[in-house]
């Protein structure tokens, strides 16, 4: 039977605003909660082929009609609009959390998962961080105003082959084969300048675009932040974003190491935070509270 302490800890971490980022325990005593910032990881540095390879490969149903000036144009702009996609998403920071999820009999924790745990967070050894996703995003939205687009959402996992190609938006501004396509051509991409329709780009078809992963991940119940720039030479990857008054709880692998257990507590004391270290037994996780 649960204690009345394991009760409460589970009832206050049993919160829907909450989500779940599993670390290393250097990178959370180090870095995290010594500065209390979180660090925009990049797609490239994935192990997912879906976010570290190219989403767009090439846009395709343009017909050369018009002058041949005209064509020059639109075919030196449809390849620099298909590389500035790419560039931007190369660039891209990205943070991924875990949800709670319902079960069939409960609702198991996004900081409950021994897969999880075994992934991401060194074996059970690391560290989980609770984070109230609706405080991260009010202070995102402060914080990319002027340089990022904001994009946050729950990843859909879809039974697919490969990566997804080019979008209706991106067919609609470069086709003018209107027996094959029901879109109307966009004059935009004759502009000089194509940030409006990059950005449009990115708007429209954030969804499928940054959103969505094969079904083998499912498990994962992931949520996910990501910034893209608006400018040319800006990075998402690598930015900080300070987490003081969004982070809730900090909660200890099963194995995380007894010699720094005093050092993560006082880390919490500071902070103002509740921290829980989970115990397994008879196969179920429970949380014990940590004192410094």
């Amino acid at each position: 039977m649960k204690s009345h302490e394991n009760i409460e800890a589970e009832r206050f971490l049993n919160n829907p605003e909450l989500v779940f980022h599993y670390t290393k325990k250097e990178t959370a005593i180090e870095h995290i909660l010594e500065n209390s910032t979180l660090r925009f990881g990049g797609f490239r540095s994935t192990n997912d082929p879906q976010d570290y390879r190219r989403r767009l490969s090439e846009i395709r149903g343009v017909m050369p009609l018009g002058g041949d000036s005209q064509h020059t144009i639109e075919k030196k702009n449809i390849e620099r609009l298909s590389q500035t996609i790419n560039y931007k998403l190369e660039r891209a920071g990205f943070l991924s959390f875990c949800k709670h999820h319902q079960t069939q009999n409960q609702i198991k924790l996004g900081c409950t998962k021994p897969r999880m745990w075994s992934q991401y967070g060194e074996s059970h050894k690391g560290i989980c961080l609770a984070i109230d996703k609706t405080i991260l995003t009010e202070k995102l939205r402060e914080f990319s105003a002027s340089d990022f687009q904001l994009f946050h959402g729950d990843i859909e996992y879809l039974d697919q082959n490969g990566a997804v190609a080019s979008s209706n938006l991106l067919e609609a501004v470069t086709s003018k084969d209107i027996y094959e396509s029901n879109f109307k051509y966009d004059q935009r991409i004759l502009e000089p300048d194509l940030t409006p329709l990059i950005n449009e780009y990115f708007e429209v078809d954030s969804q499928r675009l940054l959103f969505t992963k094969d079904q083998d991940y499912v498990d994962e119940h992931e949520y996910r932040i990501v910034i893209i720039s608006t400018g040319d030479y800006t990075t998402g990857e690598g930015q900080l974003i300070d987490i003081s008054e969004a982070l809730k709880a900090v909660v200890l692998g099963e194995q995380f190491p007894t010699v720094y257990r005093t050092t993560i507590a006082k880390q919490c004391q500071n902070l103002s935070i509740p921290c829980y270290q989970l115990e397994w037994f008879n196969g179920v996780y429970f949380h014990k509270k940590v004192m410094f």
